[in-house]
């Protein structure tokens, strides 16, 4: 017997309306990779015993419990990881110099290519990051205000770990015998 008082259909409904009700876009993104389902090969015995075993992979839904799974590395992805990725941006950027070329005063004699001179500045500094989120290929004519990415506290980043702990507990649903003991039906 479970011990939960929901069954993994009931706990995936209430997770999706939790999410939904909170930021439409992420639930979406959870719900195509949930609807996207998984790979199976399959072997169909041959007609007869001169033909060969005819092997093929299709596409299955995912059960409730796979489905539970995708979702919460969703969201590890969204909470966890992607903030990782920023703070990481963020600090390459921070020890990276602007390069600023240096006018020059006399012209460069013809056929003599002098490398420019570039001054660093602002190395160690803290440099606006703004990022796009729609790609070229696929500007729709509208303008976009790009994203600014700023770095997140790794505190924040931990309490995010902790949360995602805590809900992949609550979506355990193996069986336990009377003494405790996990089970798988």
């Amino acid at each position: 017997m479970s011990d939960h008082d929901y069954n993994a259909e009931q706990a995936l409904g209430l997770l999706m309306l939790k999410i939904r009700s909170r930021d439409a876009m992420l639930a979406d993104s959870i719900q195509e990779a949930i609807d996207e389902g998984k790979d199976i090969s399959e072997t169909e015995p041959p007609g007869d015993r001169r033909q060969k075993p005819r092997s093929y992979r299709k596409t299955v839904p995912f059960t409730h419990e796979e489905a539970l799974e995708v979702a919460i590395r969703a969201l590890k992805a969204h909470f966890v990881e992607v903030p990782l990725f920023i703070n990481s941006a963020v600090a390459d950027f921070t020890y990276s110099a602007i390069g600023i070329p240096q006018q020059k005063q006399a012209v460069p004699l013809i056929g003599i290519d002098e490398p420019e001179i570039v001054v660093e500045q602002a190395q160690g500094e803290p440099k606006e990051i703004d990022m796009e989120l729609q790609p070229e290929t696929r500007l729709s004519g509208a303008e976009l205000t790009p994203l600014r990415l700023k770095p997140i506290s790794v505190d924040r980043i931990e309490e995010q770990k902790e949360n995602l702990r805590r809900l992949s507990d609550m979506f355990e649903f193996d069986e336990r015998d009377p003494d405790g003991n996990a089970q798988r039906p």
